[in-house]
């Protein structure tokens, strides 16, 4: 039986078909909800666009980190385009037996706005990661991975379009909905593991934005509380999410370890150049912390 209008949304599961049943009313802040989850999936990518320009390198971002990245976008986007089918079709046709403005679908809508504009969003980085690459090694792998990620999400979008398509709902393709929620759960979590591996190596945050993963593990500890204290989903859609966040928050442990103990360094072997250039009657300099070098590193 359809939920009456004005009931708040029953969550199906992460790897169910919302049924008619559990169907969202119309809300009146809809269009501002959707704009400003839109802003929210987009904003913190920019530093680390900003980042790349400025310092023209990618030196310190894994490509691998930057492919998995997108792919866990896409997945995610097509499993809940499946699984939101239902509700987007009696969005647009509902049965004139329901009250009007019944099934409004906006928090379907919302969500996945928010996934495309995310898709869309982290596209761009490893393109523009690989313009800043030089010639070698490095740039054809990170070649390889480009065109393995169009591979892998034409692979895997082709199901969903002929199915969609020719079916219309949502049933028929619950099953391969469940294995892309399965195969996105496996991205996240390994998703962060190549540039643990890739700061470890540079031993600093190099070209990898400061604040592309704070606003990252803001919006994912939030997207969490959401999921289990909100909709109360099961573990298979906020667990991924959240281990690929705590990974997030470890990147940004290390990068703060290591750029902290490389300005240590450089103090130490600046100072007895500073403490001879005082004993000659020179003036010591005070370190810039707050120099567009500063910025631009801790950017």
């Amino acid at each position: 039986m359809a939920a009456p209008a004005g009931a708040p949304p029953a969550y199906i599961g992460a790897n169910t078909c919302f049924a008619p049943s559990a169907l969202e009313t119309t809300r009146p802040g809809s269009v501002v909800a959707t704009a400003v989850a839109c802003l929210l999936s987009v904003i913190p990518f920019f530093p680390q666009y900003a980042k790349f320009a400025l310092r023209r390198s990618a030196g310190g971002v894994s490509p691998l980190m930057l492919t998995l990245l997108t792919l866990g976008f896409w997945l995610q986007l097509q499993n809940l385009v499946i699984l939101h089918a239902d509700q987007i079709a009696y969005c647009y046709a509902p049965p004139a037996s329901l009250p009007a403005g019944a099934y409004a679908c906006d928090h379907s809508l919302t969500t996945l706005t928010y996934l495309a504009t995310s898709v869309l969003a982290a596209a761009p980085l490893l393109p523009l990661a690989l313009h800043y690459t030089p010639p070698g090694p490095a740039l054809e792998t990170g070649r390889f991975y480009a065109f393995a990620l169009l591979a892998a999400m034409g692979a895997t979008a082709l199901p969903t379009a002929i199915g969609l398509a020719a079916a219309r709902a949502c049933a028929p393709l619950a099953a391969y909905a469940a294995f892309l929620g399965v195969l996105t759960g496996l991205v996240y979590v390994v998703m962060y593991i190549p540039q643990l591996q890739a700061t470890a190596e540079a031993r600093g945050s190099e070209s990898l934005s400061y604040l592309f993963l704070s606003l990252h593990v803001a919006l994912g500890l939030a997207a969490a509380a959401q999921k289990v204290f909100g909709t109360h989903e099961r573990l298979l859609s906020w667990a991924p999410p959240l281990v690929a966040t705590a990974m997030q928050a470890v990147l940004l442990g290390m990068l703060l370890h290591y750029d902290c103990e490389a300005e240590k360094v450089e103090k130490a072997e600046k100072a007895p150049l500073l403490r001879s250039g005082a004993a000659e009657g020179g003036r010591e300099e005070a370190p810039q912390v707050w120099s567009r070098e500063w910025w631009l590193h801790y950017l």
